[in-house]
Parts: C-alpha cells; sequence; structure tokens
C-alpha cells in the first residue's frame, strides 16, 4: 500500500499513535493501579513494543532507501555537471593556471593528474603544464625528468638551475637546450662548464642571474661572456647582491634588450648602463642601493621606467641626474626603503624637472608614497603630461574637492578659459580623504566621459564610513561602459 503522507509504497501503513487506557494514572505519583488496571496496562504494553518493533523495521527501510537515492543522486549530479561539459582546451587552461599557483617543485606528480582519468588524460596532453623544470634538488628521478621531457612535447622550457643538480639531470636537460625559452641561475654557484653555449640556445629570451657574492670583480666571471652568446635574448634580470658589477658587464650589447630588471644593483652601475638601451626598453629597479653623491647627469632612451623598494636618497638622485626623452610609462608606486615624513615634496619637484628636461610624451604616471595634491596637479599641468592616459596616485595623494575640481573637463571655448588638465586620460585611481562627496565625483567622471573608462576608487570611506558611491550610482556608471572599482565592494 501508499503512505497515506508520502508517496513511497510501503507493505504496512504506519503505526496509528497509542493512546493510554488511564492517562489519570500518569499524572499522579501517589495513584494505584488496580489489579484489573494492571492487567489493562500490561496488554497496552505488549501492543505497544510490537508496533515499535514494527516502527524500527520500517526506519530501517527508510534507511536503506535514503542511501540508495543518495548514491543515486551523487552518481547522475557528477554525469551532468559542469565540470564534464567544459571543453578539453578550457579544462587545459584552468590547468595551466593552477599549476603556475604551486610552489617550485618537481612537478611530476601534479596532484591535478590524480582525480580523475579524463583529468589525467587532459594534463598529459597539455604539454603547457610541463614546461617548467625546477633544478635545483637531486630529488628528481632521471625517469620522471624524462617523462616531463615527453610530455611537454615541442614547447618551450623554463629551467631553474641550482647548484645541487645530477649531471645525468643535467645532460637530459642540456639535450633538450634548443627549446630553452626563460633561464634562471646562480653564479658562481652553477659553473660554467654546466651550461650549454649561448649558440646551442637559439630560442633563450629571458635570462634571470643572481650573484651570489659581493666581490664578484674578484672572481673569474663567465657570466658576461654567457650572456652576450646568447643570440635571441630580449628579457635580463641581474641580482647583484649590492656589489659592484664586473668591468666586462658593461661591454655587453644591452641595446638588443627589451625588458631589463636590476635588483640590488648600485646606482653608479645602473647609470652608466642606462645610455647603453635601445629605444623602447623597459627597465625596473629593485632593491638598490647608492654609494657616491656626485653624479654626472646622463641621459637614456628608455621608455618606461619602474623604481620599486628603493630608498627616497636613490630616488631622489636618480630623478635629478636623467634625462630620458623617450619616456613613456613612470612608475613610483612602491612604497621607499625609507619612509621620511616629508620627502613627498622632493620627490615631486624632481619628477617635475625630470618632464621638462626631458621633454617626453609621458603616457602613464603611477605615484606611490606622500605626493602634495598641488605638486600633482603642478604636473598634470605641465605641456609634458598633457597625453597622459593612466594616471594612478591612489597610494599618495589625498585629494581635496579643489584638487578634483582641477580634474573636471572644461568645456568652454573662451580662449581665456583653463584649458582641460590631461585631456586624455583613460584610467584614474586616486584616494579620497574624506572630504569629497557623491556629486563633486560625478561630476569629474561625467565631465570626462568617454574619454575616462576606468576609475580606481580607495580612501576613507572603505574603513567603515560609508560608501562615497552609492549602488545606484556604480550602477549607472558601469551601465554606461565604465571600469569602476572600490576594496568595499
Amino acid at each position: 500500500m501508499t503512505c497515506s503522507l508520502c508517496p513511497v509504497h510501503c507493505t504496512t501503513d504506519r503505526p496509528e499513535l497509542l493512546k493510554s487506557p488511564y492517562p489519570e494514572l500518569l499524572y499522579s505519583s501517589s495513584a494505584v493501579p488496580s489489579d484489573s488496571q494492571l492487567t489493562v496496562i500490561h496488554e497496552a504494553i505488549l501492543r505497544a513494543e510490537t508496533k515499535k518493533s514494527v516502527v524500527v523495521r520500517m526506519i530501517d527501510r527508510l534507511k536503506r532507501q535514503h542511501e540508495q537515492l543518495e548514491v543515486f543522486l551523487k552518481n547522475h549530479q557528477r554525469v551532468v555537471s559542469t565540470i564534464r561539459r567544459l571543453p578539453t582546451e578550457i579544462l587545459s587552461e584552468i590547468f595551466g593556471h593552477y599549476v603556475n599557483t604551486l610552489p617550485f617543485r618537481p612537478r611530476i606528480n601534479v596532484p591535478i593528474t590524480q582525480v580523475c582519468r579524463r583529468f589525467r588524460e587532459v594534463a598529459l596532453a597539455s604539454p603547457a603544464l610541463w614546461c617548467h623544470f625546477w633544478a635545483r634538488t637531486n630529488k628528481y628521478d632521471i625517469r620522471a625528468v624524462k617523462l616531463q621531457l615527453e610530455w611537454s612535447g615541442h614547447m618551450p622550457l623554463s629551467i631553474d638551475l641550482g647548484p645541487v643538480v645530477s649531471g645525468g639531470m643535467q645532460g637530459l636537460l642540456s639535450a633538450s637546450a634548443r627549446r630553452w625559452q626563460e633561464l634562471t641561475l646562480e653564479l658562481p654557484a652553477v659553473p660554467r662548464h654546466c651550461l650549454p653555449s649561448g649558440e646551442d640556445l637559439p630560442s633563450l629570451k629571458r635570462l634571470s642571474v643572481r650573484i651570489r657574492t659581493r666581490q664578484m670583480s674578484l672572481l673569474p666571471d663567465p657570466n658576461p661572456s654567457f650572456i652576450k652568446s646568447v643570440p635571441a635574448l630580449e628579457e635580463l634580470t641581474l641580482f647583484n647582491n649590492h656589489g659592484s658589477l664586473s668591468s666586462l658587464y658593461f661591454a655587453l650589447d644591452w641595446a638588443r634588450l627589451r625588458v631589463c630588471t636590476l635588483n640590488q644593483c648600485l646606482l653608479d652601475d645602473t647609470l652608466r648602463i642606462l645610455p647603453l638601451f635601445s629605444p623602447g626598453t623597459s627597465l625596473t629597479l629593485e632593491y638598490c642601493t647608492r654609494l657616491g653623491d656626485s653624479i654626472s647627469p646622463i641621459s637614456s632612451p628608455i621608455s618606461s621606467l619602474t623604481v620599486r623598494c628603493c630608498s627616497f636618497d636613490l630616488v631622489a638622485q636618480l630623478l635629478r641626474a636623467l634625462a630620458v626623452p623617450a619616456l613613456e610609462t613612470l612608475d613610483l608606486s612602491d612604497p621607499f626603503v625609507a619612509h621620511e615624513t616629508d620627502t613627498g615634496g622632493v620627490i615631486a619637484e624632481q619628477t617635475f624637472d625630470l618632464l621638462a628636461r626631458s621633454a617626453c610624451p609621458l603616457s602613464s604616471l603611477r605615484i606611490g608614497g606622500h605626493f602634495p595634491e598641488a605638486d600633482l596637479l603642478r604636473i598634470l599641468g605641465s605641456p609634458h603630461a598633457s597625453g597622459l592616459g593612466t594616471l594612478d596616485v591612489a597610494r599618495s595623494v589625498r585629494f581635496t574637492s579643489e584638487g578634483l575640481a582641477a580634474l573636471v573637463n572644461r568645456a568652454d571655448p573662451h580662449p581665456l578659459a583653463n584649458p582641460t588638465v590631461v585631456p586624455h586620460l583613460r584610467a584614474l585611481s586616486f584616494y579620497d580623504s574624506g572630504h569629497l562627496t557623491e556629486a563633486q565625483v560625478l561630476a569629474m567622471v561625467t565631465s570626462r566621459r568617454p574619454v575616462l573608462q576606468s576609475l580606481r576608487l580607495e580612501g576613507d570611506h572603505c574603513k567603515g564610513l560609508g560608501r562615497l558611491l552609492s549602488p545606484a550610482s556604480l550602477k549607472m556608471l558601469r551601465q554606461d561602459g565604465m571600469l569602476v572599482w572600490t576594496p568595499c565592494i
């Protein structure tokens, strides 16, 4: 029969609730049942125990049915899951992003290969997942290296060579040297004879070199000749451990580099290298230091300069000595190592002088640290910033209503009207000091549309003091095609 409360078919209907034959005895601790009442009560207890056994069997049966339904649902939900319907190409792309988040280690046992058969088949058929070799340990099994080289197909390889690598592994990797596209190594920990010659590395485009000793000039340094012999090199990262560079480095063909990062180098060496680059090169300076105070002015053809985590004195001295006629991107957004309180004015003055001295077509400016609003507006008002398309001052300038008003697009055709500041601005990131209103921000944004396409707003309103832009305003801007980002949303 079918249960009266649910559509489940049962052999026995649910038992009725029992009624006590003498309910008055249940609520009186002094009542004593008579002999006839005892007989009736014993019979009721027997009937209740019989019905209880029936209920227990029904519960067991329902539990088994519940378990069967759970198994059925899980099996069929897996069949209709989105992950099964993803094309192999998209799944491979997802795996690639996942593998890039893994710490450097042998990748022969990537967890995604142990999830299911399809994941393993897709992973093994994706050569890009197996192109990185972290060869800084002897824990790599030679068989695993052979398998990974096989799985990588004909893809370019990324090699990280350390001092503790077996000869067998070096031999396997060197045999595929023509596929090396990126190489990281330490000197003098990796002997020169362990490296292929530059002629055997026709695909090597990115090279990172970490010099472990400060006294490199006192040691035989084969590295410059190795760098010079690599024919296709475009990107170089040099970690110099705050030491002086060997004189051989200055004879390198720096002009062929498109991207260069100098980490922990001396400012004196950096200034000697700067004029050697070719037009269009991007240069990044990280954790650099300086020795002397007297530095001669120099000119460099680079198009992008980024300074990260350097001292305030070094940044000021660099800006003071440099002229960059082709500079398009200037990034001083990362905080300085030294956090002097009143240094922003000095950096702002040096930045203004750099732009005026270089007469460069600046298109992107990112500034960090303390930076007075008036100095920023002075820079933005210079003719060399008229082509600025990206402005990021979210970590430096605390905008006031007067400063924001200066960014409003003035459409007044009168010749005496103030010209528009940075009329080609497409992306703006700034900090609200707590004195701005929603109407002021919307007026600035509206006046700059449709040229302005991206707005990033940070400030005190993101620290529990409420939102500067209401949800309705955000929705309106985003529907208009703007990219609006605020940390508190």
